[in-house]
């Protein structure tokens, strides 16, 4: 699993969802709260999970399911670690 830990921005982001809309250019939609991402590169839409398991769930349904009408089934689970607590 990737870790997502900085990138070229001098910015201290306060929440997660500001670090990956500032990290991961042009997403629809960022919903949720936690350290764990479920992206969805197909549509460019990402799910935040405080969980591991219940991410992985999400990601295997959107695997199996397809993500929308235009699924590449290129999907992801990755950790965020920004440094904070």
């Amino acid at each position: 699993m990737k870790t997502y830990r900085q990138h070229n921005c001098q910015s201290k982001h306060r929440t997660n969802h500001t670090f990956l809309n500032c990290a991961l250019h042009n997403i629809n939609w960022i919903h949720g709260n936690g350290n764990y991402a479920v992206i969805a590169w197909c549509n460019r839409t990402i799910t935040l999970w405080h969980e591991r398991p219940l991410a992985q769930q999400a990601l295997d349904i959107i695997n199996a399911d397809a993500c929308g009408h235009r699924c590449r089934h290129n999907h992801e689970l990755i950790t965020i670690d920004r440094g904070t607590k």
